[in-house]
Protein backbone atom coordinates (compact mmCIF):
# COMPACT_ATOMS: atom_id res chain seq x y z
CA UNK A 1 0.00 0.00 0.00
CA UNK A 2 2.54 2.45 0.77
CA UNK A 3 4.76 1.90 -2.20
CA UNK A 4 1.37 2.01 -4.50
CA UNK A 5 1.12 5.81 -2.75
CA UNK A 6 4.65 6.92 -3.04
CA UNK A 7 4.44 5.11 -6.91
CA UNK A 8 1.02 7.43 -6.99
CA UNK A 9 2.81 10.87 -5.90
CA UNK A 10 5.72 10.61 -7.96
CA UNK A 11 3.23 10.32 -11.41
CA UNK A 12 1.23 13.47 -9.79
CA UNK A 13 4.73 15.69 -9.93
CA UNK A 14 5.93 14.32 -13.20
CA UNK A 15 2.56 15.41 -14.51
CA UNK A 16 2.94 18.83 -13.06
CA UNK A 17 6.53 19.54 -13.92
CA UNK A 18 5.16 18.24 -17.39
CA UNK A 19 2.69 21.03 -17.57
CA UNK A 20 5.06 23.74 -16.09
CA UNK A 21 7.67 22.79 -18.60
CA UNK A 22 5.43 23.12 -21.16
CA UNK A 23 3.63 26.43 -20.31
CA UNK A 24 7.01 28.11 -20.46
CA UNK A 25 7.68 26.88 -23.54
CA UNK A 26 5.16 28.78 -24.94
CA UNK A 27 6.15 32.42 -23.55
CA UNK A 28 9.72 31.62 -24.05
CA UNK A 29 9.03 31.02 -27.85
CA UNK A 30 7.43 34.56 -27.97
CA UNK A 31 9.37 36.34 -25.84
CA UNK A 32 12.77 35.14 -26.61
CA UNK A 33 15.94 37.51 -27.43
CA UNK A 34 15.43 40.05 -30.23
CA UNK A 35 18.74 40.60 -31.92
CA UNK A 36 20.18 44.05 -31.40
CA UNK A 37 17.44 45.19 -28.44
CA UNK A 38 17.76 44.29 -25.15
CA UNK A 39 20.82 43.92 -24.08
CA UNK A 40 19.87 40.53 -21.55
CA UNK A 41 16.80 39.97 -23.55
CA UNK A 42 15.64 37.53 -20.36
CA UNK A 43 12.45 36.04 -19.87
CA UNK A 44 10.69 37.51 -16.52
CA UNK A 45 7.56 37.28 -14.93
CA UNK A 46 5.05 39.18 -15.82
CA UNK A 47 1.27 40.32 -14.67
CA UNK A 48 -1.18 38.90 -16.47
CA UNK A 49 -2.63 41.84 -18.79
CA UNK A 50 -6.56 42.24 -18.87
CA UNK A 51 -8.91 43.59 -21.68
CA UNK A 52 -10.49 46.66 -20.45
CA UNK A 53 -14.06 46.95 -21.88
CA UNK A 54 -15.72 50.24 -21.68
CA UNK A 55 -18.57 48.45 -19.70
CA UNK A 56 -18.39 44.90 -18.93
CA UNK A 57 -21.71 42.47 -19.82
CA UNK A 58 -22.58 40.49 -17.57
CA UNK A 59 -22.03 36.98 -16.62
CA UNK A 60 -23.31 34.31 -18.93
CA UNK A 61 -25.50 32.33 -16.76
CA UNK A 62 -25.01 28.77 -16.31
CA UNK A 63 -27.67 26.19 -16.98
CA UNK A 64 -28.19 23.93 -14.45
CA UNK A 65 -28.07 20.23 -15.03
CA UNK A 66 -30.86 18.27 -16.90
CA UNK A 67 -33.20 17.78 -13.97
CA UNK A 68 -34.20 13.19 -14.54
CA UNK A 69 -38.10 13.14 -13.26
CA UNK A 70 -37.68 10.17 -14.71
CA UNK A 71 -38.51 8.40 -10.80
CA UNK A 72 -42.13 10.98 -10.95
CA UNK A 73 -44.60 9.24 -13.08
CA UNK A 74 -47.24 11.03 -12.69
CA UNK A 75 -47.09 15.33 -11.83
CA UNK A 76 -48.98 14.39 -8.49
CA UNK A 77 -46.02 11.61 -7.29
CA UNK A 78 -46.10 12.47 -3.70
CA UNK A 79 -42.04 12.50 -2.05
CA UNK A 80 -38.99 14.51 -2.47
CA UNK A 81 -39.82 14.31 -6.35
CA UNK A 82 -42.92 16.38 -6.02
CA UNK A 83 -41.80 19.12 -5.88
CA UNK A 84 -39.29 19.28 -8.03
CA UNK A 85 -40.86 17.74 -11.01
CA UNK A 86 -44.51 19.02 -10.97
CA UNK A 87 -44.90 20.63 -14.34
CA UNK A 88 -45.13 24.50 -12.98
CA UNK A 89 -41.40 24.24 -10.96
CA UNK A 90 -39.85 22.74 -14.43
CA UNK A 91 -41.44 25.39 -15.96
CA UNK A 92 -40.39 28.10 -13.57
CA UNK A 93 -36.88 26.43 -13.66
CA UNK A 94 -36.56 26.81 -17.77
CA UNK A 95 -38.30 30.56 -17.98
CA UNK A 96 -36.01 31.74 -15.39
CA UNK A 97 -32.85 30.53 -17.61
CA UNK A 98 -34.14 32.02 -21.00
CA UNK A 99 -35.42 35.70 -18.85
CA UNK A 100 -31.06 35.29 -18.11
CA UNK A 101 -30.01 34.42 -21.43
CA UNK A 102 -31.69 37.49 -22.93
CA UNK A 103 -30.67 39.85 -19.69
CA UNK A 104 -26.99 39.11 -20.69
CA UNK A 105 -27.76 39.72 -24.22
CA UNK A 106 -29.21 43.00 -23.90
CA UNK A 107 -26.22 44.33 -21.52
CA UNK A 108 -24.01 42.44 -24.31
CA UNK A 109 -26.01 45.00 -26.94
CA UNK A 110 -25.47 48.38 -25.20
CA UNK A 111 -21.66 47.64 -24.63
CA UNK A 112 -21.72 46.95 -28.68
CA UNK A 113 -23.78 50.39 -28.84
CA UNK A 114 -20.98 52.52 -26.64
CA UNK A 115 -17.92 50.78 -28.18
CA UNK A 116 -15.66 52.66 -30.68
CA UNK A 117 -16.73 50.24 -33.13
CA UNK A 118 -17.64 51.35 -36.53
CA UNK A 119 -21.48 51.95 -37.30
CA UNK A 120 -21.03 49.12 -39.85
CA UNK A 121 -19.65 46.67 -37.17
CA UNK A 122 -21.99 47.69 -34.61
CA UNK A 123 -25.06 47.24 -36.77
CA UNK A 124 -23.70 43.53 -37.63
CA UNK A 125 -23.06 42.78 -33.70
CA UNK A 126 -26.56 43.92 -33.18
CA UNK A 127 -28.61 42.55 -35.72
CA UNK A 128 -26.78 38.96 -34.74
CA UNK A 129 -27.58 39.62 -31.18
CA UNK A 130 -31.47 40.60 -31.80
CA UNK A 131 -31.58 37.79 -33.60
CA UNK A 132 -30.95 35.15 -30.76
CA UNK A 133 -32.96 37.73 -28.38
CA UNK A 134 -35.75 36.61 -31.11
CA UNK A 135 -35.49 32.79 -31.11
CA UNK A 136 -35.12 33.41 -27.18
CA UNK A 137 -38.45 34.96 -26.84
CA UNK A 138 -39.88 32.19 -29.36
CA UNK A 139 -38.57 29.60 -27.06
CA UNK A 140 -39.95 31.37 -23.84
CA UNK A 141 -43.42 30.97 -25.68
CA UNK A 142 -43.35 28.04 -26.48
CA UNK A 143 -41.87 26.84 -23.10
CA UNK A 144 -45.12 28.83 -21.55
CA UNK A 145 -47.54 26.96 -23.91
CA UNK A 146 -45.71 23.23 -22.87
CA UNK A 147 -48.64 21.24 -20.85
CA UNK A 148 -46.56 18.17 -20.24
CA UNK A 149 -43.41 17.16 -18.04
CA UNK A 150 -41.65 15.84 -20.84
CA UNK A 151 -41.96 18.49 -23.47
CA UNK A 152 -40.58 21.24 -20.72
CA UNK A 153 -37.49 18.91 -20.10
CA UNK A 154 -37.26 19.29 -23.67
CA UNK A 155 -36.98 22.34 -24.27
CA UNK A 156 -34.25 22.67 -21.23
CA UNK A 157 -32.16 20.87 -23.83
CA UNK A 158 -32.89 23.82 -26.10
CA UNK A 159 -31.79 26.15 -23.83
CA UNK A 160 -28.58 24.74 -22.98
CA UNK A 161 -28.07 24.68 -26.38
CA UNK A 162 -28.89 28.63 -26.58
CA UNK A 163 -26.50 28.77 -23.62
CA UNK A 164 -23.70 28.10 -25.55
CA UNK A 165 -24.50 30.26 -28.14
CA UNK A 166 -24.95 32.80 -25.81
CA UNK A 167 -21.55 32.25 -24.53
CA UNK A 168 -19.81 31.89 -27.99
CA UNK A 169 -21.33 35.78 -29.02
CA UNK A 170 -20.19 37.15 -25.51
CA UNK A 171 -16.90 35.77 -26.22
CA UNK A 172 -16.69 36.98 -29.85
CA UNK A 173 -17.92 40.47 -29.33
CA UNK A 174 -14.84 40.91 -25.59
CA UNK A 175 -12.15 39.56 -28.30
CA UNK A 176 -13.33 42.02 -31.27
CA UNK A 177 -13.41 44.92 -28.55
CA UNK A 178 -10.09 44.05 -27.21
CA UNK A 179 -8.35 43.62 -30.43
CA UNK A 180 -9.87 47.47 -30.94
CA UNK A 181 -8.38 48.61 -27.90
CA UNK A 182 -5.45 47.07 -27.89
CA UNK A 183 -5.31 48.69 -31.82
CA UNK A 184 -6.25 52.16 -30.10
CA UNK A 185 -2.82 51.54 -27.66
CA UNK A 186 -0.61 51.05 -30.41
CA UNK A 187 -1.55 53.72 -32.47
CA UNK A 188 -0.42 56.27 -29.31
CA UNK A 189 2.70 53.67 -29.03
CA UNK A 190 3.57 54.82 -32.35
CA UNK A 191 3.27 58.47 -31.81
CA UNK A 192 5.29 58.16 -28.89
CA UNK A 193 8.34 55.84 -30.60
CA UNK A 194 8.12 59.09 -33.30
CA UNK A 195 8.58 61.69 -30.80
CA UNK A 196 11.52 59.29 -28.96
CA UNK A 197 13.27 58.98 -32.13
CA UNK A 198 13.30 62.78 -32.01
CA UNK A 199 14.80 63.08 -28.94
CA UNK A 200 17.15 60.47 -29.57
CA UNK A 201 18.85 61.97 -32.56
CA UNK A 202 19.04 65.55 -30.58
CA UNK A 203 20.64 64.34 -27.83
CA UNK A 204 24.41 64.42 -27.28
CA UNK A 205 26.36 61.58 -28.42
CA UNK A 206 27.11 59.11 -25.58
CA UNK A 207 26.47 55.96 -24.09
CA UNK A 208 22.87 56.72 -22.69
CA UNK A 209 21.84 57.39 -26.30
CA UNK A 210 23.40 54.34 -28.03
CA UNK A 211 21.41 52.37 -25.56
CA UNK A 212 18.42 54.39 -25.77
CA UNK A 213 18.66 53.72 -29.42
CA UNK A 214 18.57 50.14 -28.79
CA UNK A 215 15.61 50.23 -26.89
CA UNK A 216 13.99 51.91 -29.02
CA UNK A 217 14.40 49.59 -31.72
CA UNK A 218 12.93 47.00 -29.52
CA UNK A 219 10.30 49.65 -28.96
CA UNK A 220 9.16 49.36 -32.45
CA UNK A 221 9.85 45.39 -33.15
CA UNK A 222 7.22 44.83 -30.17
CA UNK A 223 4.94 46.98 -31.33
CA UNK A 224 5.28 45.50 -34.94
CA UNK A 225 4.54 42.03 -33.30
CA UNK A 226 1.21 43.36 -31.65
CA UNK A 227 -0.23 44.62 -34.57
CA UNK A 228 0.07 41.53 -36.15
CA UNK A 229 -1.46 39.40 -34.07
CA UNK A 230 -4.39 41.61 -33.14
CA UNK A 231 -4.70 43.43 -36.68
CA UNK A 232 -6.64 40.44 -38.10
CA UNK A 233 -8.67 39.61 -35.06
CA UNK A 234 -11.49 41.89 -36.07
CA UNK A 235 -12.40 40.58 -39.90
CA UNK A 236 -12.28 37.03 -38.70
CA UNK A 237 -14.64 37.06 -36.10
CA UNK A 238 -17.11 39.17 -37.02
CA UNK A 239 -17.07 36.61 -40.24
CA UNK A 240 -18.21 33.61 -37.98
CA UNK A 241 -21.79 32.82 -37.80
CA UNK A 242 -24.33 31.78 -35.65
CA UNK A 243 -24.61 28.57 -36.85
CA UNK A 244 -20.53 28.33 -36.15
CA UNK A 245 -20.67 29.52 -32.95
CA UNK A 246 -23.86 27.55 -31.75
CA UNK A 247 -22.03 24.07 -33.37
CA UNK A 248 -18.51 24.87 -31.90
CA UNK A 249 -17.43 25.03 -35.00
CA UNK A 250 -16.21 28.63 -34.19
CA UNK A 251 -14.32 27.49 -30.98
CA UNK A 252 -10.72 27.32 -32.91
CA UNK A 253 -11.01 30.54 -34.53
CA UNK A 254 -11.93 32.11 -31.08
CA UNK A 255 -9.05 30.27 -29.05
CA UNK A 256 -6.90 31.52 -31.68
CA UNK A 257 -8.00 34.76 -30.92
CA UNK A 258 -7.39 35.09 -27.57
CA UNK A 259 -4.11 34.02 -27.60
CA UNK A 260 -3.26 36.05 -30.21
CA UNK A 261 -4.75 38.92 -27.92
CA UNK A 262 -3.14 37.67 -24.63
CA UNK A 263 0.67 37.86 -26.26
CA UNK A 264 -0.38 41.01 -28.34
CA UNK A 265 -1.33 42.48 -24.93
CA UNK A 266 2.57 41.30 -23.63
CA UNK A 267 4.22 43.10 -26.41
CA UNK A 268 2.61 46.29 -25.46
CA UNK A 269 3.51 46.24 -22.13
CA UNK A 270 7.23 45.90 -22.89
CA UNK A 271 6.99 48.62 -25.50
CA UNK A 272 5.84 50.60 -22.75
CA UNK A 273 8.22 49.49 -20.50
CA UNK A 274 10.96 50.68 -22.96
CA UNK A 275 9.45 54.05 -23.44
CA UNK A 276 10.38 54.51 -19.81
CA UNK A 277 13.62 53.40 -20.20
CA UNK A 278 14.45 55.69 -23.04
CA UNK A 279 13.24 58.48 -21.06
CA UNK A 280 15.11 58.04 -17.68
CA UNK A 281 18.11 57.38 -20.12
CA UNK A 282 17.34 60.92 -22.17
CA UNK A 283 17.46 62.41 -18.66
CA UNK A 284 21.00 61.77 -18.26
CA UNK A 285 20.85 59.27 -15.64
CA UNK A 286 24.50 57.79 -16.05
CA UNK A 287 23.57 54.19 -14.61
CA UNK A 288 20.36 52.65 -13.24
CA UNK A 289 21.86 51.60 -9.93
CA UNK A 290 19.58 48.32 -9.92
CA UNK A 291 15.87 50.29 -10.61
CA UNK A 292 14.18 50.15 -13.69
CA UNK A 293 12.61 53.82 -14.29
CA UNK A 294 10.05 54.24 -12.17
CA UNK A 295 6.76 53.05 -12.04
CA UNK A 296 8.05 49.99 -14.02
CA UNK A 297 6.41 46.44 -12.83
CA UNK A 298 9.52 44.58 -13.44
CA UNK A 299 13.03 45.67 -11.38
CA UNK A 300 15.62 45.75 -14.21
CA UNK A 301 19.32 44.38 -13.52
CA UNK A 302 22.16 47.16 -13.60
CA UNK A 303 23.77 44.73 -16.25
CA UNK A 304 21.12 45.17 -18.89
CA UNK A 305 21.05 49.06 -18.71
CA UNK A 306 24.08 49.93 -17.77
CA UNK A 307 26.35 47.63 -20.32
CA UNK A 308 27.12 49.73 -23.08
CA UNK A 309 26.33 48.21 -26.62
CA UNK A 310 28.79 48.20 -29.16
CA UNK A 311 29.02 51.44 -31.75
Amino acid sequence: MMHGKRRFIAALMAAALLTVTAASSVVIAHDGPRTGADASASVRPRPTPKVELTAEPTRTPLVSPTIDCSRAQTAAVRGPWADVCSLERLKKVALAQVDALIKHLKALDGVVARSSLSDSDKAQLRAEIARVVARLRELRARIEAETTIAGVQADLVRVRQMTKLVRGIGLQVRLILGSVQALAELRKLDAQAAELQVRILAAPPGPNTRLAQRYLDDMKARIADARALVGPIREKLLGLTLEQLQAGLANPTLLAAVRALHLANWDIWRAERDARIIIWLLEGKPSLDARSPNPSSTPVPTSEVSAVPAA
